[in-house]
């Protein structure tokens, strides 16, 4: 009984995972990141993140500047300043 429950614990915890996949760069150099991701498989805030992460490496902060969405994707741009 333990060992099923610890199963389903386990199996619960990764589709947790799964619905926060990181966004993967479809561009990006020292002056602009930019996104498109699955609508449900990435969070906007894990965006912003990795954004100002993909920036501050560069040494420069993360401007959001464009934002396109249909209904299954979502496009976001940011200038690196």
């Amino acid at each position: 009984m333990v060992r099923g429950l610890r199963y389903a614990l386990l199996a619960l915890a990764a589709g947790g995972l799964a619905a926060c996949t990181p966004p993967t760069p479809v561009s990006n150099n020292a002056n602009e990141v930019s996104f498109r991701w699955q609508k449900g498989e990435t969070r906007p805030s894990e965006v912003d993140r990795v954004a100002k992460d993909h920036c501050q490496s560069w040494g420069k902060q993360a401007v959001p500047t464009q934002e396109n969405a249909d209904d299954k994707s979502k496009f976001e741009r940011f200038d690196c300043r």
